[in-house]
């Protein structure tokens, strides 16, 4: 995450500082709140090292990366046990030439 601390603090670097949040979006909202509460009260420097727990937290609901890596883990083992399961062999089925339906894949 990039945040940028202003050199000199001002009414007016404190107004238009947080232009945009995830507040309205419902799902990063807590997330988000409780990383800038965090950085808030250790400041930012501090902060990055202090909250990197609910940082990573939030850069997570954001981008689902571990959720979407759950997901492709989860297809790939379905995958082999339904090849195991109709008792040929993973290399068997993917050069066979034909796909479920019968008709023959075009390479």
């Amino acid at each position: 995450m990039s945040y940028v601390s202003p050199v000199l603090r001002t009414i007016f670097t404190d107004v238009t500082g947080p232009m945009s949040d995830h507040q309205m979006l419902g799902r990063c909202a807590k997330p988000e709140a409780d990383m800038m509460g965090c950085l808030e009260a250790y400041g930012l420097d501090r902060g990055l090292r202090k909250c990197q727990i609910l940082i990573d937290e939030f850069y997570e609901c954001q981008t689902l990366k571990k959720q979407f890596a759950r997901y492709v883990v989860c297809n790939i083992v379905a995958f082999i046990s339904n090849v195991a399961v109709e008792g040929g062999s993973l290399w068997l089925h993917f050069y066979s030439g034909s796909n479920k339906k019968g008709r023959s894949r075009e390479v």
